[in-house]
């Protein structure tokens, strides 16, 4: 007798990762097998092979292979020979049917499911140990339930592009010859798609025909990962949390398979679900076989679906999109009072309301069978709506805040209900109010163009925003310098460290006193103690301020305290020293036995009250300066100061 389909064993390893799949074509499969005879030692079977796959994949699909391995090295945990492969040809190809459904839903899946099912004949020696027939490929399309397993990525090809996914493996097996001389495995009938609605009751009966009369009993089972060529050893593919065997779909209360095929129970979210089943065989009350088969249960929400709010605040025209089937049909209420003529029957359609206003649109959805059900949506007609502007106030200058002033003009009648303000380098939210204080941290060449958005939203849902640059300048530093006093009669020059450059105006005021109130430097003389205010500005309005208050006093001279408490409160802690008109200046402080203490040349450093760290008991101290007047002439000045403690 001549066996079709034998070959040599051809083993090949595929060490690919993909751990991210698009796509994938596979629903679901099942090997089966059907003694036709024996001769002598020769077991003649027909092999059956059913995948279930997306009609409209663009995935490739080679003619499958089925590879046959001894069973005993399974069960002894070596690694199992391939014996044989068989090439799968020329399948008989139909459409499934959807499973029935006891309830009318608007908006039924319109996806497609086909059965591709191959036969061959093989020839089988006689085997005390039986044989695993299994196949295994690229890619399922349901991992709603099962992880992205890494150890399980493979390929297919999608117009000569490879693309990544998620591998399965199909398995069956024939018995021993010793235990069952004469075996067929459970065979599917009448398999259609499973599909049910979120929130409805799902009853789904899986038949299964036993040519020996054999009972099979149903019970749920893992997928099995790909077939590792260095193992060829099945393992499982691992749930998702929330998910097991006993409840694929995720249910609370749990969808459940019994042990007669049926599947039922009311799937609480959406998906495709993979489930996989053993079909046990008794014969005479005793097991003596085990087949399997992958499915997959699609679950949908078939409720009518709102159409998009929708809001227009810039002309009358309304254009209406949603979710709903293509297949069905439509019906639209616009909504006008008084006009009955504000309907249409397209499927997205697009209407000029006469007047603005808020309506209530009602969509009609009929499917094919007959199901309808209505919604209600509304629109917002709003033409002119919000006309958004806004300006500021401040010194558009680096470190200077700006005042950001909302100016939205409201042509419909409505009110801005919400601001945001973004500047748009970062896009990021700087404020949310009608008026915002904002200083840019700006760095960069000057001038420094700042973005900034305003949007808008009415209590009417209208909603609109305006962008606009404003440049920044560098800004200028106003100093006045330090306060002095001077003798009466002296002339100074004041010494602040404004900003320079070219174009840069500066002011003082008041003009008492000084040579020249509108350079940097003036000079000034007097014998009234005075404030003065310095303006530096530039030619694009950036401007800064400072004062310095001048002193007049009779001089040369130093003033000195004649007392000071260095408790730590805060009030006359340091002996400090006021040289006026004096130049050089030496400050000198003495015990009473001539020891000197203390000495500073600089009148911003006086005494603390301690020698060595050590704060000195209450006593009087003598104090000595020494220095140069402004006339030129030697100044000597001496007296006594009481520390108090």
């Amino acid at each position: 007798m001549r066996f079709l389909g034998l070959k040599p064993a051809i083993t090949l390893l595929l060490l690919i990762n993909f751990f991210s799949a698009s796509g994938g074509q596979f629903a679901g499969g099942q090997i089966s097998y059907r003694f036709i005879n024996r001769f002598g030692n020769e077991y003649v079977y027909e092999l059956t092979l059913k995948l279930y796959r997306d009609c409209f994949t663009e995935a490739d699909l080679n003619d499958p292979v089925i590879s046959m391995i001894n069973s005993t090295d399974l069960t002894r945990n070596i690694h199992p020979q391939i014996y044989r492969e068989y090439i799968m040809t020329n399948p008989v190809v139909r459409v499934l049917p959807y499973s029935s459904k006891t309830y009318c839903s608007v908006n039924d899946p319109t996806f497609c499911i086909e059965e591709r099912t191959y036969t061959q004949q093989v020839g089988l020696p006689y085997s005390p140990e039986g044989f695993t027939f299994y196949y295994t490929i690229c890619c399922r399309n349901g991992l709603g339930n099962l992880q992205s397993d890494a150890g399980n990525g493979g390929i297919e090809m999608v117009n000569s592009i490879p693309v990544g996914g998620q591998a399965l493996t199909y398995v069956t097996y024939i018995p021993s010859h010793d235990s069952v001389d004469v075996n067929s495995s459970p065979a599917s009938l009448n398999d259609s798609v499973i599909y049910a609605c979120k929130g409805k009751p799902l009853q789904y009966q899986f038949q299964f025909s036993d040519p020996d009369g054999d009972s099979v009993v149903v019970r749920p089972a893992p997928s099995y990962m790909k077939v590792n060529a260095a193992t060829t050893s099945f393992f499982p593919i691992f749930f998702r949390n929330g998910y097991t065997e006993a409840n694929p779909a995720g249910g609370a209360p749990p969808m459940t398979l019994d042990e007669k095929g049926n599947f039922s129970g009311t799937p609480d979210r959406t998906g495709a679900f993979a489930l996989a089943m053993v079909m046990e065989e008794y014969r005479n009350g005793k097991l003596i076989n085990t087949s399997r088969k992958d499915y997959q249960v699609n679950v949908y929400d078939c409720e009518i679906r709102k159409p998009d709010a929708i809001i227009n605040c810039n002309d009358n025209i309304a254009g209406f999109l949603h979710t709903n089937n293509a297949v069905n049909s439509y019906h639209w209420d616009f909504g006008v009072p008084s006009i009955l003529n504000d309907t249409s029957i397209i499927q997205h359609p697009i209407y000029l309301y006469p007047q603005q206003g808020t309506f209530q649109v009602r969509l009609r959805v009929t499917n094919p069978a007959g199901c309808s059900d209505s919604v209600f949506s509304t629109a917002k007609i709003y033409p002119g709506g919000l006309q958004v502007n806004f300006d500021w106030s401040g010194q558009a200058c680096k470190d200077k805040p700006l005042q950001l002033n909302d100016r939205t003009v409201s042509v419909a009648g409505s009110l801005p209900v919400t601001w945001t303000w973004r500047e748009l380098h970062n896009n990021r939210v700087i404020g949310t109010g009608p008026s915002i204080t904002y200083t840019h941290p700006v760095s960069g060449t000057m001038p420094y163009p700042l973005a900034l958005r305003l949007t808008v939203q009415s209590d009417l849902g209208c909603k609109d925003s305006v962008a606009k640059d404003i440049l920044i300048y560098e800004s200028v530093k106003a100093d006045a310098g330090p306060d002095r006093v001077l003798p009466i009669g002296q002339s100074y020059q004041l010494i602040g460290n404004s900003s320079t450059g070219p174009n840069l105006l500066y002011s003082w005021s008041p003009p008492t006193g000084l040579d020249d109130p509108f350079i940097m430097h003036p000079t000034v003389s007097g014998d009234q103690n005075i404030e003065y205010m310095l303006t530096v500005a530039n030619e694009v309005g950036c401007s800064d301020k400072d004062s310095v208050k001048i002193s007049f006093m009779k001089g040369p001279a130093v003033y000195v305290a004649s007392a000071f408490t260095p408790n730590g409160d805060g009030l006359n802690d340091m002996l400090s020293f006021s040289p006026v008109g004096v130049e050089e200046i030496r400050f000198e402080i003495f015990n009473r036995w001539g020891q000197r203490i203390f000495l500073s040349t600089d009148p911003a450093k006086g005494w603390d009250g301690r020698v060595k760290g050590i704060l000195q008991d209450t006593g009087v101290f003598i104090w000595s300066a020494k220095g140069k007047g402004f006339n030129g002439l030697p100044l000597v000045s001496r007296g006594t100061v009481t520390l108090i403690r």
